[in-house]
């Protein structure tokens, strides 16, 4: 989006940001009249997705070239009406394919489209390379926009227009099947922009890319705004605010009743969650409420501790190549003579991910032999959902995963925690969680995406120390998995209440339900006995 001579002239992305989100719409609008500047933002993982996508493109293009065809390049040199001119001739001289062609409407619109791909009767159709591994919605507002261009060229819009995924695969669509809601998107947003209401910053699932989350995040924090809260949604902002409460301190001070629309167990769950923190921020401790126990729910999700249970948790790549991710490691712990001993079944290229998956399921099965009333624990779905995913792509260990499945073997304490736990932070990630009972973290790898873009340096570099500080993350993790799920289980159920306080007062010696310095014995020296 920028202003030109008293008017505004607008891409596709410009509608793809209305979409995602009416604020960033707004930024976007006070940058181009010069009332802000466009910050920038340090984002590692986004760079990586950026050169992984230029990386598809480029492969596209020589995959062309291979086969021959006469490819005719445009080269924008800061000129938008030149690169257009030469993408119109290079349409009218019969080019197989434009590539990075440029498209100018005289009604403020413009843009770059990947590829202009001709037809056998001369006519040319949209093609753009998208490193997903499926169509997005917003992938088809763009190839709308390039689509009701190329009509305007040559004199008929295009029949079809196609995404070539990152598993190369092409997804082709009708234009007619998309241009009215491509038209009714742009005419709300064109509306929108000639008289623009007033915004704020909810949180959407664009903010983690978002080049203004530092801003957004500055403004939660200086209005203290209920978004803050864990597990709070939109329309409880709106119900809520209806009802005069709009910070999260308000609602940690609103009375046990409050006359609002939300029903009565959703406002009790919100107002505690927020005394929580805002506990913490008074006392800079973080403190636990321990759950009523439900039958089915929680804490009574949990099996009785077996000597053969394992502690899995799974790192991958998922932009390893455009077609599809690796995982790369497999880390379990499991406890031998009564000590944690970790692990690590690794996967360097889709060759070796094939065995290390099939030596983790012989591995976990041959325990289930050993240990039939043993349980493999996880933080959140996506160690069993990668399980099975691999197992289809593969087609390898079929039945042994569905008798894990069938006899329930994968324990999510993720779903334990959420159902048994009210916490005073606003995730409740394990990272998170295993603050109450385990000493800090003090690996260089700290977080997933972390580990992401240390396995692409490592591709890069070949750097083993590189490996070596992933599987010191990947066996806190496990490690964090066994000492949640020992304090959660290691107890007759009708001690757990006391074993949870009990374990938080050893962690961090100030009371039940706190955390501070603390050390368990899974964790003694901060690692666990190595198994190959």
């Amino acid at each position: 989006m920028q202003l030109r001579d008293g008017s505004f002239v607008f891409s596709p992305s410009d509608l793809n940001d209305f979409l995602e989100c009416e604020h960033l719409t707004a930024l976007e609008l006070a940058v181009a009249r010069g009332e802000l500047a466009r910050p920038h933002r340090d984002d590692p993982q986004g760079d990586l997705i950026r050169r992984k996508g230029e990386e598809h493109e480029a492969a596209h293009l020589a995959a062309l070239e291979a086969d021959g065809l006469d490819i005719a390049r445009i080269k924008l040199d800061d000129n938008w009406e030149a690169a257009a001119a030469a993408t119109e001739q290079a349409m009218r001289a019969g080019a197989d394919v434009v590539y990075q062609a440029v498209v100018v409407d005289a009604s403020g619109w413009r843009g770059i489209g990947d590829f202009l791909e001709r037809q056998y009767d001369g006519s040319y159709e949209v093609a753009d390379t998208k490193l997903a591994r499926s169509a997005k919605p917003y992938f088809l507002l763009q190839l709308a926009f390039y689509s009701e261009q190329v009509g305007r060229i040559q004199g008929r819009l295009p029949d079809r227009m196609h995404v070539v995924l990152g598993t190369n695969e092409r997804a082709s669509y009708r234009v007619r099947d998309f241009d009215a809601y491509y038209r009714r998107v742009r005419r709300r947003f064109l509306e929108w922009v000639a008289d623009p209401p007033e915004t704020y910053p909810y949180p959407v699932a664009h903010c983690p890319i978002c080049v203004w989350l530092e801003r957004c995040t500055k403004q939660w924090e200086a209005d203290d705004h209920l978004s803050l809260v864990a597990h709070m949604r939109r329309r409880w902002i709106d119900r809520l605010g209806e009802a005069g409460v709009t910070t999260l301190e308000e609602l940690a001070a609103a009375p046990e009743e409050l006359q609002t629309e939300l029903r009565p167990e959703i406002y009790a769950r919100l107002r505690r969650q927020a005394q929580l923190q805002h506990g913490h921020r008074l006392t800079e401790e973080h403190v636990f409420d321990l759950l009523p126990l439900v039958q089915g729910r929680g804490l009574e999700l949990l099996p009785r501790p077996s000597a053969g249970d394992v502690f899995f948790d799974i790192e991958g790549d998922p932009f390893y190549e455009p077609a599809r991710g690796l995982e790369y490691l497999h880390g379990v712990v499991t406890l031998e003579d009564g000590e944690p001993t970790f692990r690590s079944f690794w996967a360097l290229d889709q060759a070796q991910e094939r065995a290390a998956f099939e030596q983790l399921v012989d591995f976990v099965h041959e325990r289930l032999a050993r240990y039939p009333d043993m349980h493999v624990y996880h933080y959140a779905h996506y160690e069993p959902s990668t399980l099975k995913r691999l197992m289809g792509e593969y087609g390898t260990r079929e039945d042994e995963i569905d008798e894990l499945l069938r006899r329930e073997v994968f324990v999510d304490l993720f779903r334990v925690v959420e159902q048994s736990l009210r916490i005073s932070y606003p995730r409740y990630g394990l990272k998170q969680v295993e603050t109450f009972f385990m000493p800090p973290r003090e690996e260089d790898v700290r977080a997933g995406d972390d580990s992401i873009l240390v396995f692409e340096e490592w591709l890069e570099s070949g750097d083993g120390g590189l490996l070596e500080a992933i599987e010191r993350y990947n066996e806190f993790d496990c490690l964090g998995d066994l000492q949640v799920a020992r304090v959660a289980a290691g107890a007759p159920r009708r001690r757990r209440r006391r074993a949870l306080e009990g374990a938080a007062d050893a962690a961090g010696g100030q009371g039940g339900g706190r955390g501070g310095g603390r050390r368990t014995r899974a964790a003694e020296g901060g690692a666990a006995r190595r198994g190959r």
